[in-house]
């Protein structure tokens, strides 16, 4: 049986978060940075500048032209909103092998960011400065059961058949099968 300690030994070899975003957290930190500059290091990256501009453009913006530059997508988004999907887009490559019939990345994700945005407005609401923590403290709550599935699909399947068979709390079965 492999232990939980074995079996986070090498996380931080998992995710590693790229070059980009410590630059973009830098021009974020700098009062005197302008979104141009942001727009400059985001462009280095063609997959996140991609996917600001795909979410500049959704239904959730509702802009009746096409908004066509980095540089104006993050101004319409913003920069903490910008942090947030850099750092949600890198924990997400990191995971791209976990096996889809144990997990459905999508609603993974969806729950992840939810639960990030509850934390950071709960932190807001509570007059909590480094809400930024909090928020990424919530994406990444469930990390550990993605772990366990990039890992150890096996035991994770025989886990999640059990659980879903016996109604038995997952936690649970992964601290009797896992340690």
């Amino acid at each position: 049986m492999i232990t939980p300690q074995a079996l986070v030994a090498n996380v931080k070899d998992l995710i590693l978060l790229p070059e980009v975003y410590f630059s973009i957290r830098n021009i974020i930190n700098d009062p005197s940075s302008s979104f141009a500059e942001v727009a400059e290091v985001v462009s280095q990256d063609p997959n996140i500048a991609a996917r600001i501009l795909r979410i500049a453009n959704s239904s959730f913006f509702g802009f009746a032209t096409e908004i066509e530059t980095v540089a104006r997508a993050i101004s319409i988004m913003g920069l903490s909103q910008l942090n947030d999907l850099v750092l949600a887009t890198t924990v997400v490559r990191s995971f791209k092998g976990v096996p889809n019939d144990l997990v459905d990345m999508k609603h993974f994700w969806i729950r992840s960011v939810f639960c990030g945005s509850i934390a950071r407005l709960l932190a807001s609401h509570c007059n909590v400065l480094d809400s930024e923590r909090l928020f990424v403290s919530g994406i990444l709550h469930d990390l550990g059961h993605l772990l366990i599935y990039s890992k150890l699909p096996q035991q994770a399947a025989s886990i999640l058949t059990r659980a879903k068979q016996e109604h038995i709390n997952v936690v649970q079965l992964e601290r009797e099968f896992l340690g």
